[in-house]
C-alpha cells in the first residue's frame, strides 16, 4: 500500500512548479513533518526542487529559467 501512495506522489510532485513545490516544501518544514511518512515527502520535494533548479533554491535564490 505504501508503495502505491509513493507513486501518487512522486506523480502530483512531476506536476508541481518551483513555487508550488517550494510552498509545499516549506509548509512541511514549518509545521514540523514528525511523522516518517512527511519526512520522507519533505526530503522527496528538496530532491526534485534541487533536480529541477539546483541548490540556490536552498538559499532563498529565485530559479533562472532559460
Amino acid at each position: 500500500m505504501a508503495e502505491k501512495q509513493c507513486d501518487w506522489r512522486d506523480r502530483d510532485l512531476a506536476r508541481m512548479n518551483f513555487w508550488e513545490l517550494r510552498a509545499l516544501y516549506v509548509r512541511l518544514l514549518v509545521s514540523g513533518a514528525t511523522s516518517s511518512d512527511e519526512q520522507t515527502y519533505l526530503k522527496d520535494i528538496g530532491f526534485r526542487l534541487d533536480d529541477m533548479y539546483g541548490t540556490a533554491w536552498r538559499l532563498g535564490k529565485e530559479p533562472v529559467f532559460h
